[in-house]
């Protein structure tokens, strides 16, 4: 149906209808996968030996699209050697192919917090740094009790600060009593954890 050109950008089509917008339909080769698979600036996977688009499916087999726990789209690309598939983030594979990183950064950021957007506009190199900052600013984080994955309420946290400045109690100690281990204990005794609570915080 459309033809393709191996190190070169390829016309598909006038546009595609991509998340509610109209988009230019580019294609290039994904890297270290010439010759077989290509992605569109939106995120779009061609199948360049079946001359198909890659569809969401519930299939760890090569050639299919995943959608991951944490919600970003996967997708399957196969090796060729017996069988061997590997998994790749969609909004990575944009950013590779589309997106130039003179710095280096490794992570990929969703600049409107949308991971289902996978679109060239929406993505930017970040350092990790930069995009824990966005992900805070923009309230896609939870933090301290309304975070699911907790096991210490703020009044606890406030609790262990308290009584390890009395120097009677260990972080050992301190984790054997609150059900946490030593590292976490630490953690929050130097702030790298739970950095927003102050000792006047009255809860």
């Amino acid at each position: 149906m459309f033809a393709h050109k191996t190190r070169y950008t390829v016309l598909l089509a006038n546009v595609e209808q991509y998340s509610g917008f109209c988009v230019l339909k580019y294609m290039k080769d994904i890297k270290g996968f010439e010759n077989k698979y290509a992605i569109t600036e939106g995120g779009k996977v061609w199948n360049c030996k079946t001359k198909k688009w890659l569809s969401l499916r519930g299939s760890g087999y090569a050639g299919k699209v995943l959608r991951h726990k944490r919600h970003y789209k996967t997708i399957v690309l196969g090796l060729g050697k017996k069988g061997r598939v590997k998994y790749f983030y969609i909004h990575r594979l944009v950013a590779i192919t589309f997106i130039p990183n003179p710095q280096k950064k490794r992570e990929v950021n969703h600049i409107d917090g949308n991971q289902e957007n996978n679109h060239i506009s929406n993505l930017e190199w970040v350092t990790h740094k930069e995009n824990a900052q966005h992900a805070y600013l923009n309230g896609l984080t939870t933090r301290g009790e309304k975070n699911t994955q907790t096991k210490l309420t703020e009044k606890q946290v406030l609790e262990i600060r308290s009584l390890y400045v009395t120097k009677q109690f260990s972080h050992k100690k301190l984790g054997e009593k609150y059900g946490v281990t030593p590292s976490n204990i630490y953690m929050i005794i130097h702030r790298k954890n739970w950095s927003y609570l102050k000792e006047s915080d009255n809860i």
